[in-house]
């Protein structure tokens, strides 16, 4: 019984570790600040899909994404030129 309670703790310690990933909401990421975050690859695609954009790397290159509640994101818009990443955690907006 100690060991399933050790185990419960750990499980728990490692699932907030995850969450403590996430992107910040409220501000706008470009997927390689996302990716470098948490394991946003497939969300990327599926945000991408959703709005009709390509998902190809070039564009998932170029994209910028919304944080919403809870990590997840929604795609904002395609930069025509380079996604700028900032430093992650500066509490500044990646941009176009």
């Amino acid at each position: 019984m100690h060991a399933f309670k050790i185990a419960a703790l750990a499980i728990a310690a490692m699932a907030s570790a995850v969450v403590a990933d996430n992107c910040f909401e409220g501000y706008l990421y470009c997927s390689a600040n996302l990716k470098s975050q948490g394991d946003y690859t497939s969300t990327i695609h599926n945000a991408l899909a959703a709005r009709g954009q390509p998902t190809d790397q070039g564009a998932v290159n170029k994209a910028l994404f919304a944080c919403l509640l809870d990590g997840e994101i929604a795609f904002t818009q395609m930069c025509r030129g380079d996604c700028i990443n900032e430093p992650f955690g500066t509490q500044r907006n990646d941009h176009c």
